[in-house]
C-alpha cells in the first residue's frame, strides 16, 4: 500500500512506513476475493505469492554519494542491470524469501549480500544488530561493551532522550543512521 500513488502525500509526510499517528489517512485497495473449486478428502497445496521487499542500498565515498555508477545485482538467477542514483543508491524490488544476492560493479568492487537476516528495529537484537553496524560497539572500551552502553552512546551522539531504552525516535534515527550509513 506504501507504494501506491493514492498514499504519494503520506509516504513524503512520514519516512517511516511502520509508523501512523492519529489523523493520518491511508488508501487500501478493495480485497480481491478468489474462490477455488476442489475435491474433498484429498490433500491439495496452495502458496501464496508473497508481497515483493525491497533492497535499498547507498553508497558514499568520504560522505558524498556515489552517483551514477554501473552495477549489475543478481538475486535469485535474475540480473539487473543499472546505475546508482544522484544520492547514490540503488533500489530492486525482490521477492520476500530472497536470501542472497550477489552486486558487481566495475567501480564499485564485489557483494555477496545476505538478505533478511536482521531483526526488526523495536526488538533488542535488531537495534544491537545496527549499532554493531554503525560500529557503536566497538567504540566503547572492552570492560563497557554492552547493549545499553552503545544504545546510550548513539542516543548521546544524535541528541535523543531516554539514555538506554528503545523508545520510537531512537528506532527512527537507528533505521535512518543505518540507510546512511550503508
Amino acid at each position: 500500500m506504501w507504494e501506491l500513488p493514492e498514499n504519494a502525500e503520506l509516504k513524503k509526510k512520514r519516512k517511516n512506513l511502520n509508523v501512523l499517528q492519529e489523523g493520518d489517512s491511508i488508501h487500501a485497495p478493495e480485497v480481491r476475493k478468489r474462490t477455488f473449486a476442489y475435491q474433498t478428502g484429498k490433500v491439495h497445496k496452495f502458496k501464496l505469492k508473497g508481497v515483493p521487499e525491497k533492497l535499498k542500498l547507498r553508497f558514499l565515498k568520504d560522505g558524498e554519494p556515489r552517483k551514477g555508477l554501473e552495477y549489475e545485482l543478481e538475486v535469485d538467477g535474475k540480473k539487473f542491470k543499472r546505475k546508482t542514483d544522484d544520492e547514490g543508491i540503488l533500489e530492486h524490488w525482490i521477492a520476500p524469501n530472497s536470501k542472497t544476492a550477489k552486486l558487481v560493479g566495475h567501480e564499485l568492487g564485489t557483494y555477496n549480500l545476505s538478505l533478511g537476516g536482521l531483526d526488526p528495529v523495536d526488538n533488542e537484537s535488531g537495534a544491537q544488530a545496527r549499532l554493531v553496524n554503525m560500529n557503536f560497539l566497538e567504540n566503547l572500551k572492552e570492560d563497557e561493551k554492552t547493549y545499553t552502553k552503545a544504545l546510550r552512546l548513539f542516543q548521546e551522539n544524535n541528541d535523543l532522550e531516554m539514555p538506554g531504552k528503545l523508545d520510537l525516535p531512537t528506532q527512527e534515527k537507528l533505521i535512518k543512521s543505518s540507510e546512511e550509513k550503508s
